[in-house]
């Protein structure tokens, strides 16, 4: 204590301090311990100088504690550069040293801890440089991660502008806790305004939108309420979401926002139509349908149409009803408009499953495969015969395999026709192996359903030897009853064997089969005319006939064409 009494600076500061009327009992054992070399009682000296107003004094006694890595201290040395622009301190040697620059003070307190230190790196940036807000951001999170001060909505502006929303909404969740209404309002729109806002997100934004509604000096208004509906329809509160849409509707019509007024008529109609946080009641649906101009929800606007179409709480009117879109309506005046197809592919382009197929045959029948196949194949499931139709499309537009799979499916039916096209896609190998014994297997059911191509294609297998044993008997029996059935490959075959035996029959099967348009057949009427097989004599004509139905690929028809053609000529 003695040592205390004769050292001058410490009977001067407690005299100041007892002036001041400042807390001194403990100041022997701070200073003592200060003098020793204890950080923390260095600060407590430097804080005592700074309640003085003594900078200079104080300035010293934190560098001391700084020096220890004292992270209140490094932040009040910053504290003092930075209030009186530049600081100098004389050595024991007595050189001179000056401080002009607070910001690695300001570092080292945030290292340190901190978070005060951070948020004065930020504010002096911002005073140096207002534009300079990226370096501001990073030391303002760097204080928010320490839990200090932070300019949210800064923070949130930067982040927004530079695409990171996620980021910007975290710090004005942070300012709306602070008690900021507008940043709860933005904050709950942000966590609603996404594509899928989940239910924990709503329950969030419903927090928010509460405390900024317990904010006396926040008016409600259309926004408020409607973020509110929004956030108890996703959590499945429908009556508290209805409640909030109406007043919504109403804070719309009362600040004349017509956009949201249409939205929200929008909404509450659908509700009202679905019976969803409200009492069913169609008239009331119309009611907010009439007032929409223009829909946003496909939904609502095919729920006001089916109200139009069956007259729910207003006139039955099946035309105002395909304006909105109806698929059904729009079939219904297809139906009653055959001549005009347009209507029948409107409603089969809304998914109308009946014009869907309608739509589909027509193009099948205009050999338009790839429109067929768009249409067909979602009601692949609801007709019959669109699975065989499907096989043919793909098969035609080169997709065997796709088609074999479409056949096979016809066949798992008990479609003869469907057998017989996969047993000749696996005797062909189109779309698959080869596989002759599965393609005689599919030909037996086939021909056991009555199928003539089946009939006729298993009585080839059979006289061939193909994927089965050689049965002349029996392929003579098939390819005859499927002749007289109409088949115009059996027809053909049946030319073939009565060829020579009996000229007249021949040419009678390969006559019909020919006319069938069977090409093997037409191609062998124009060969036996050309050679005179027919009445004895060489009939170019008729073999230019015949020749001319080919396609002009098959084996060397164009070179028929154009020998007969040119003998023709010669004739005269």
């Amino acid at each position: 204590m003695l040592l205390l009494v004769l050292d001058k600076e410490y009977k001067d500061l407690k005299a100041r301090a007892v002036e001041n009327g400042l807390y001194t009992d403990e100041l022997p054992v701070t200073y003592r311990k200060a003098k020793n070399g204890s950080s923390k009682d260095q600060y407590a000296i430097g804080m005592l100088y700074r309640r003085l107003g003594d900078s200079e004094n104080a300035f010293r006694w934190l560098m001391k504690s700084a020096s220890k890595e004292n992270a209140d201290a490094e932040y009040e040395v910053a504290r003092i550069i930075m209030e009186n622009g530049s600081v100098s301190v004389e050595d024991a040697e007595g050189y001179t040293e000056y401080y002009e620059n607070p910001e690695p003070w300001l570092e080292r307190a945030w290292l340190h801890g901190n978070a005060g230190g951070a948020y004065l790196m930020a504010q002096h940036i911002l005073k140096l440089n207002p534009e300079d807000t990226e370096r501001a951001v990073h030391w303002m999170s760097c204080s928010y991660q320490l839990g200090g001060e932070c300019d949210h909505l800064m923070v949130a502006s930067h982040l927004i502008s530079k695409g990171d929303t996620e980021g910007a909404l975290t710090h004005i969740i942070a300012d709306a806790e602070k008690g900021n209404p507008s940043s709860a309002i933005t904050g709950a729109a942000m966590l609603l305004d996404r594509e899928e806002p989940t239910t924990e997100q709503a329950s969030t934004a419903l927090t928010l939108l509460e405390r900024a509604s317990a904010d006396e000096g926040l008016a409600p208004t259309c926004k408020l309420y409607t973020l509110a509906g929004k956030a108890n329809e996703i959590l499945g509160n429908y009556e508290a979401a209805f409640e909030n849409y109406e007043k919504a509707y109403c804070f719309a019509e009362i600040e004349q926002d017509g956009a949201s007024a249409q939205l929200l008529a929008e909404k509450l109609g659908d509700m009202t139509y679905c019976g969803r946080g409200a009492t069913q009641n169609y008239t009331k649906a119309v009611e907010y349908f009439d007032k929409v101009t223009s829909f946003t929800d496909e939904q609502a606007k095919l729920h006001y149409a089916d109200c139009k179409l069956r007259g729910l709480g207003t006139d039955q009117s099946v035309e105002d009803a395909a304006c909105l879109g109806s698929a059904e309506a729009l079939y219904r005046i297809a139906k009653d408009n055959p001549e005009n197809k347009e209507y029948l592919v409107m409603a089969a382009d809304k998914g109308h499953k009946s014009a869907c197929y309608e739509v589909g045959k027509l193009f099948f029948e205009d050999e338009d495969f790839g429109k067929a196949v768009a249409y067909l194949l979602p009601v692949s499931k609801d007709y019959p015969d669109v699975p065989y139709m499907l096989g043919v499309c793909l098969a035609r537009t080169g997709d065997l395999k796709g088609a074999l799979a479409w056949f096979e499916l016809c066949a798992e039916s008990g479609d003869g026709e469907g057998m017989y096209l996969a047993g000749k896609f696996y005797l062909e190998g189109m779309g698959c192996s080869k596989d002759a014994k599965k393609a005689v297997e599919f030909f037996k059911r086939s021909a056991a359903t009555g199928n003539i191509n089946g009939a006729y294609e298993l009585g080839m297998c059979c006289k061939n030897g193909t994927g089965t044993a050689k049965n002349p008997d029996r392929a003579s029996m098939l390819i005859s009853a499927a002749a007289d059935n109409g088949s115009a490959g059996a027809m053909f075959e049946m030319g073939n064997i009565k060829r020579l035996e009996d000229k007249e029959l021949a040419l009678d099967y390969y006559r019909r089969s020919a006319e069938l348009g069977y090409e093997p057949a037409m191609y062998q009427m124009g060969f036996l005319y050309e050679v005179g097989y027919v009445t004895g004599e060489r009939d170019v004509k008729s073999a230019l006939y015949w020749y001319s139905k080919c396609r002009k690929s098959y084996r060397d028809v164009k070179e028929k064409i154009s020998a007969c053609s040119i003998e023709l000529a010669e004739q005269g």
